[in-house]
């Protein structure tokens, strides 16, 4: 089912996906955090990256990108009641192409 498993956390920001060739992946969030998936354009992590998607506990969600790491959210004004910070969380993914 999944290609990869890991944890997220404060000291820890996977590379979920790095290649000359963009990829689309599908990542699951199993909590008990929430994820903030992060993706480039260009594989390089020193620019700000040009997407930005939040992954609450037990969501899943897909992004491109030649670049792709997951962060958890530690601090930050409450988006909604699915907003959780904390020190980590799992994910799991899957590269589609």
């Amino acid at each position: 089912m999944f290609d990869g498993i890991t944890y997220v956390d404060t000291s820890h920001d996977p590379i979920i996906h790095e290649g000359e060739d963009a990829a689309t992946v599908i990542v699951m969030n199993a909590g008990p955090s929430t994820v903030e998936l992060r993706a480039w354009r260009e594989v390089s992590a020193e620019k700000e990256p040009e997407v930005k998607v939040h992954l609450w506990p037990g969501n899943t969600k897909s992004v491109s990108g030649h670049l792709i790491r997951a962060h958890t959210i530690t601090e930050g004004p409450f988006l909604s009641s699915h907003y959780y910070p904390g020190p980590f969380a799992a994910i799991g993914w899957r590269v589609v192409r």
